[in-house]
């Protein structure tokens, strides 16, 4: 898995996405593609930026074929909210372009001694580990989760959302914990 080394890429590139794009294509597209052993990309929006973090795990799934897997850096409830509606458009994606889904690194609210949510982000969590992401973007947003995904998408993942999206209960993100 490739992870503070996209901090460390983004940081080099002044998080201009061009030039980090450029250089992941370098390493990870035309004759690397699929022989680079790298199965995902682990996203620190706390450290990268969201809209940044999308658009690398866009163009992770869409030109790679590589996974994208959102991690928090102990980010308080309101940073794990953002994540995990992040992570969440995300996963859409890699349904829509069969990309391996893995678990994502939110569970890190358990070792924070208290939360700037109210009510926590933890009261978002079923005890098996899902995060309720159309209950938690309603609270902060006022919007569903498909709502809000279509405010994220980048012109470049446009092109996976033709078909009206499937208004749905819960997201199929889940937490590792």
């Amino acid at each position: 898995a490739l992870d503070e080394s996209l901090a460390d890429l983004a940081q080099k590139h002044s998080h201009n996405f061009d030039l980090i794009a450029h250089d992941l294509q370098a390493a990870f597209g035309g004759q690397n593609k699929g022989s680079t052993n790298c199965v995902a990309f682990v996203l620190k929006p706390a450290l990268l930026g969201l809209e940044l973090s999308l658009r690398i795990s866009e163009l992770a799934q869409s030109e790679f074929g590589i996974s994208a897997v959102f991690s928090s850096s102990f980010d308080s409830g309101i940073g794990l909210a953002y994540a995990g509606i992040v992570a969440a458009t995300s996963d859409k994606l890699a349904a829509l372009t069969n990309t391996p889904r893995f678990p994502h690194g939110l569970g890190t609210f358990s070792l924070l001694g208290g939360d700037t949510m109210s009510p926590s982000f933890e009261s978002y969590v079923s005890k098996d580990g899902f995060l309720n992401v159309a209950s938690l973007s309603r609270a902060l947003y006022g919007l569903s989760l498909e709502e809000i995904s279509g405010r994220l998408l980048t012109r470049e993942a446009e092109q996976y959302f033709d078909e009206p999206s499937v208004t749905s209960t819960e997201s199929e993100s889940y937490l590792a914990t």
